[in-house]
């Protein structure tokens, strides 16, 4: 196979969805991982079968993932150019609101499996020139939130992740890259926007945006990407205002309606 190909997780539905159109749409070939069969025949369907691969995976799942990459890489001659970690889950609420059981399925999707799934790419992207992994961070890991605390704990651990990944496997021509957007209308979202308190001007990125900085990614040598003014002005800020004020910003009305949840 001559043409460039990219594994993504959480493929059925969202940002992985429309991630998996626009790279097909760029003649890439398109590894499309989910839990939900579903959803991923569907989208299979429409990309073409010559154009994907399709594999019913759940991130926790270790089997599963070696099986996925093995059936993948027989359909790309043993190479992967672009790993995006995209699968997550978020519930919403103060700590003690929110079940144990949530908490921890949240570390176990959003950290635990990102890292499954990476060491399990690693030999195909070792061996493949100039490959990147792209992780799914957000602008919560700027500042711990605290109604989205382990949402927000997992993706300040992807960055830090990112950015030790990237310091590692720059010797293997490997470069790692997150992306770090706020308020994206997807359904992960969506559903949990009434609990937030989210107005619909909250929620301000699309599917669409995220694909493209995606797309961006693997063009670039960002380790990091801030994606929509408001995580730009809030990462401005944290840098530039002493942390009593920061936090006192925070604790106001910009809290409740910028940038933190994504």
């Amino acid at each position: 196979m001559n043409r460039k190909s990219i594994f993504i997780t959480g493929a059925g539905r969202g940002i992985g969805k429309t991630t998996a159109q626009l790279f097909a749409q760029k003649g890439w070939f398109v590894g499309l991982s989910d839990i939900n069969e579903k959803e991923l025949q569907q989208l299979s369907e429409e990309i073409g079968q010559e154009n994907c691969s399709s594999h019913l995976m759940d991130v926790r799942n270790i089997e599963e993932i070696q099986k996925a990459f093995k059936e993948f890489s027989q359909r790309t001659a043993g190479k992967i150019h672009a790993l995006f970690n995209n699968a997550g889950i978020l519930f919403s609420g103060g700590f003690d609101k929110v079940s144990l059981e949530k908490h921890k399925a949240i570390v176990d999707v959003n950290f635990i499996g990102l890292m499954n799934v990476t060491h399990c790419a690693f030999p195909l992207l070792r061996d493949t020139p100039n490959s990147f992994i792209i992780n799914m961070s957000s602008a919560s890991a700027l500042y711990g939130n605290p109604e989205l605390n382990a949402y927000a704990a997992t993706k300040s651990a992807v960055k830090s992740l990112t950015e030790g990944w990237n310091f590692l496997y720059k010797k293997h021509d490997i470069w790692v890259t997150d992306l770090m957007p706020a308020y994206v209308n997807t359904q992960m979202v969506t559903t949990e926007q009434e609990a937030m308190k989210l107005s619909d001007k909250d929620v301000k990125l699309t599917s669409d945006q995220i694909a493209s900085a995606a797309w961006k990614a693997v063009h670039s040598k960002k380790v990091h990407h801030y994606i929509g003014t408001d995580v730009k002005l809030f990462r401005f800020l944290k840098w530039l205002l002493p942390q009593s004020i920061f936090e006192s910003i925070l604790a106001g009305k910009f809290y409740k309606e910028a940038i933190l949840k994504n």
